[in-house]
């Protein structure tokens, strides 16, 4: 092919000239590292994201439902959405509770947490989840081929048992058989000298979700079986907490379970703030990059322009010997795409290499101190493909601007070198 054949010997071969060359070899860098840079980052931001959604999912239900007015458990059970719930494939549904309370330790620690009353399967989804991140966690500090952890708690809780998130027990110094009070926090607000209802609850074990903002104010009991006293609290919420196969696609349930008069909340709306925190994050660290990214490509323009001005009088041969105008803008064209398509190949293919090795051989090097022991590293495909489709566009802009002056030139003033026409 013509284009090729001139594009090695115009850019890339000894007769081409020290200054295109070297100008030429920078562009294609800068486009390459971009590029590549551009994946790498934006791949390893999302495999830590989804490491967090992960661990997220395995403790915060999908969907709260509630119903206004709904206090006990009886109320759920018979009314039609619970039924709902129960006809729908592939969805998990439990009864539960929540409320927020102060905690006071035997040392006279006294610390805020929130509630949760779960019976025995939604503790033991919580405890299978958050043992699958754990053996996940170890098998990545030890290596492939680690064995699994053997389950550590029980799924069934007692009556005034519980159990705590560890960077809460860390903070209160509590430990399995501990005694701990639990009062409601309008409780505080009474007059000196009234008791406020209270409730003395065990220690049963520590839970670790490996995710420490959840685990820090958290604590489980027996849906029924304890707070028996702070059932007529201001912040109790009785509803249904609901686990769906695709916990992304669920604004369609949101919405039929709206429509049926419940109160729905979804774990986004309960997430909302962190979200958004880790999208904005995303998009400004990908809008940098890119940015980056599109400057060296437009430095592309330069060397073709400078390409053409060295090469007038070969351009001026070109026409004489029958190509059109117009071919010979598209011959030129082509060079500044392949110049182009070459720097976006080579930052593309470093950037999915990498991505596949950070991945694969990360494990264990990060410190305790990061959610993640390793570098995770995913790669998105619609995040390819608005890469891919911008830095085509960008590719062909270039291409298009930086041969825009040769439709004015002519075959003899090209081969006399006139310079009445700037390219």
């Amino acid at each position: 092919m013509l284009s090729f054949e001139l594009f090695k010997n115009f850019l890339f071969s000894r007769r081409s000239g020290a200054i295109v060359r070297i100008v030429a070899a920078l562009c294609v860098l800068g486009v390459t590292l971009g590029v590549a840079a551009l994946i790498i980052v934006v791949s390893v931001m999302n495999g830590f994201q989804g490491s967090l959604r992960d661990r997220l999912l395995s403790i915060e239900p999908h969907l709260i439902v509630s119903v206004k007015g709904f206090t006990r458990q009886d109320d759920y059970i018979d009314h039609p959405i619970h039924k709902y719930l129960k006809s729908l494939p592939d969805t998990k549904v439990f009864l539960t509770e929540s409320q927020d309370v102060i905690l006071r330790t035997v040392d006279g620690i006294v610390h805020a947490a929130i509630a949760r009353g779960v019976n025995k399967e939604s503790m033991e989804y919580i405890i299978n989840e958050t043992e699958k991140i754990s053996r996940r966690l170890e098998a990545q500090k030890a290596g492939y081929g680690s064995e699994k952890a053997s389950k550590w708690l029980e799924s069934t809780l007692g009556s005034n048992e519980i159990y705590v998130g560890l960077e809460l027990a860390n903070l209160l110094n509590l430990y399995e058989g501990d005694k701990i009070t639990v009062v409601p926090p309008e409780g505080l607000l009474l007059p000196p000298g009234e008791i406020p209802p209270f409730e003395t609850l065990t220690v049963r074990g520590v839970i670790d979700s490996n995710y420490g903002e959840h685990d820090s104010k958290m604590i489980y009991y027996g849906l029924g079986k304890s707070f028996y006293r702070l059932r007529d609290t201001a912040s109790r919420l009785m509803g249904i907490e609901v686990r769906v196969k695709d916990p992304e696609n669920i604004s369609g349930l949101k919405a039929k379970l709206e429509a049926l008069g419940a109160d729905v909340e979804t774990w986004k709306d309960r997430n909302s703030n962190l979200l958004l925190a880790l999208f904005l994050e995303r998009f400004l660290v990908g809008l940098l990059l890119g940015m980056s990214a599109i400057i060296a490509g437009f430095s592309m323009i330069t060397v073709v322009v400078l390409l053409m001005t060295q090469k007038k009088k070969e351009m001026g041969v070109f026409m004489s010997i029958g190509l059109s105008t117009v071919r010979t803008r598209r011959l030129f064209m082509k060079m500044g795409l392949l110049l182009s398509g070459s720097g976006l190949f080579f930052g593309v293919s470093i950037g999915l290499i990498s991505c596949f090795l950070i991945d694969r051989y990360s494990k264990g090097i990060l410190p305790d101190i990061y959610y993640d022991s390793s570098i995770p590293a995913k790669v998105d495909p619609n995040q390819m493909t608005w890469i891919l489709s911008i830095a085509v566009i960008l590719c062909i802009l270039t291409s298009w601007l930086s041969t825009r002056k040769i439709r004015d030139l002519t075959a003899s003033e090209a081969l006399r070198g006139n310079t009445s026409h700037e390219i």
